[in-house]
């Protein structure tokens, strides 16, 4: 429930998304320029406040929460500049991730990590190292080329080697640089990539992209003994460009997505090479969605077919005639497919995938004995029938989150994936744990930056639900994630910056080593009076009780 949009506004209280707690800040501010934004900074540190910086409230956690003030960056929204030559794009803090994508997308550019969620901050999406899954995909933090931000004392300070950053030429709106310090390491710069909301009010990003390709996703159910087998799942995660499972709990089933570009030898990429927009398609067996732009040759042009099918086509035959016939029935035995397949979507719509399924799983807080039940009964009726889809990345790797949830997601070294997989499969099984669904499965290379949960090694992230069906608490939820989190901790694990964890400095130390000792100094040169600190990051650093990520500690 954010404050009405307007530059300064009092007494509202503010949630985010998932209504995972609130909390009642003195002010909340909505600043047009970087200017404005640094002149707020300036104004609460002069007057020893305190200041938390929201972006589209997309973290399930209370990272942002405080009695002080918040600053939206919902007006800080501008895409500046995309450059084709670096293949890079540049945009205020506050822009959508998802206009991101259609910039890049309209300037033949792409991004090849895409979170589950695109209508998020791209300052937000930094802030937490978010990612997608490909084992040479890395986070979008590890996309930041440089970022201006506003430090505690109200300084511009952009990081990154002046040489990567994108000229100014004549735009003469953008202020988000004017007396900026850019004076900074390679280091530095992997420091603030991931900044938790603690180096200061972020209001410029050049991120670095790449030539935009065509993606086949293929999806289909696969057996948990079948992936699990000899090398399977790592000739599965490393033979494509992007890969993802779901595991389907109280089954013993999986749905996999395997994800790769199509190249210029693929059926659908054959012929003339002109792009065109195909509408939605469907077969029966294995459904068949063209999201986004593919290329022609599904049908040869004109000019390519062969002399001798002109001469036919120039002069029917009764031979041509008997085709013409089998072609139109061939043609009404498909749009009946498809119209059964059109009228099973429809059954299978957002009135049974959002408000049936809602109403059931808020039954299961009553009566946890339906879950399993619900939890087999989903996976039939939409984690049971192959897939393809072509598009671009963001048509193809989105995903309906359903409702408002619980979300915990934890990083180990990829290594550990299949000793993970049993661990929470034997957690469920041996504590009889009433679940949500699915258990979530992603695989990314090494980040470089400092504080990303995936520094260092390459990582399989592991992602648990609890959904929180007309607001109400599964019996289970809290059980299941401490048990979860421990588990994970004890494999090595790194928690999501934006989820559930109970996490101090002792763990953070283990977890990240020097890279936690210079963040925690960085942060002390960029914000000396603390004005960034809240309950959230006083229970990380050791200044406060050590106190859940989701509890509304302010």
């Amino acid at each position: 429930m954010p404050a009405m949009r307007s530059e300064r506004s009092t007494a509202a209280a503010w949630a985010n998304a998932a209504r995972i707690g609130c909390c009642f800040p003195a002010r909340q501010h909505h600043p047009p320029t970087a200017e404005a934004a640094a002149a707020i900074v300036r104004d609460i540190r002069a007057a020893g406040g305190r200041l938390r910086v929201a972006g589209a409230g997309r973290s399930p956690n209370a990272c942002v929460y405080t009695n002080g003030h918040i600053l939206h960056t919902d007006r800080l929204n501008r895409i500046i500049r995309v450059d084709k030559e670096r293949q890079q794009i540049v945009c205020e803090g506050g822009v959508l991730l998802a206009d991101v994508f259609n910039t890049l997308d309209a300037n033949g550019l792409m991004l090849r990590c895409v979170p589950s969620v695109v209508n998020t901050t791209v300052a937000g999406v930094i802030a937490t190292a978010t990612h997608g899954s490909g084992h040479r995909t890395r986070s979008l933090s590890d996309c930041v080329v440089s970022l201006t931000l506003i430090d505690g004392t109200g300084t511009f300070r952009t990081f990154g080697a002046p040489e990567n950053e994108i000229p100014e030429g004549t735009d003469t709106n953008n202020t988000t640089t004017t007396n900026s310090k850019s004076t900074t390491t390679a280091h530095e710069l992997s420091l603030v990539a991931c900044h938790l909301g603690m180096m200061g009010v972020v209001v410029r990003v050049t991120l670095q992209a790449e030539p935009r390709r065509t993606w086949r996703l293929q999806s289909a159910p696969v057996h948990v003994q079948d992936l699990t087998k000899g090398d399977t799942l790592e000739k599965r995660i490393s033979g494509s460009e992007f890969y993802r499972f779901f595991w389907m709990p109280n089954t013993e089933l999986c749905y996999e997505s395997i994800g790769d570009f199509m190249d210029c030898n693929d059926d659908a990429e054959k012929g003339t090479g002109v792009a065109k927009t195909t509408p939605k398609v469907a077969t029966t067996k294995t459904k068949t969605i063209v999201a986004g732009p593919i290329r022609e040759g599904s049908v040869e042009s004109l000019h390519e077919l062969p002399k001798r099918t002109l001469e036919r086509m120039q002069a029917p035959s009764q031979h041509v005639v008997g085709k013409k016939q089998d072609a139109d029935s061939q043609k009404e035995k498909k749009q009946k497919k498809q119209l059964r397949v059109q009228i099973s979507d429809l059954l299978k719509g957002n009135w049974l995938r959002h408000g049936v399924l809602e109403a059931a799983l808020a039954a299961a807080t009553f009566y946890p004995g339906m879950q399993p039940y619900i939890n087999r009964a989903y996976r039939k009726l939409y984690y049971a029938t192959p897939t393809v889809q072509y598009g671009n990345s963001v048509e193809c790797f989105t995903f309906d989150c359903l409702f408002k949830q619980w979300a915990c997601e934890w990083a180990i070294d990829a290594r550990d994936t299949l000793k993970a997989f049993k661990m929470v499969r034997d957690l469920i099984s041996r504590e009889k744990l009433k679940v949500h669904f699915p258990v979530e499965f992603r695989f990314t290379d090494a980040d470089q930056t400092a504080m990303s949960p995936a520094y260092g090694r390459k990582t399989c992230w592991i992602g648990i639900v609890m959904y929180r069906p007309y607001l109400l608490l599964a019996p289970d939820t809290m059980r299941y994630y401490q048990a979860f989190s421990d588990a994970m901790t004890a494999m090595g694990g790194r928690p999501h910056w934006a989820k559930y964890y109970t996490w101090g400095p002792e763990q953070l130390k283990r977890a990240y080593g020097k890279n936690w000792e210079d963040f925690l100094e960085l942060h002390k040169r960029l914000d000396p009076d603390g004005i960034f600190v809240n309950g959230w990051w006083k229970s990380l650093s050791g200044q406060g009780p050590l106190i859940n990520s989701t509890t509304s500690h302010l």
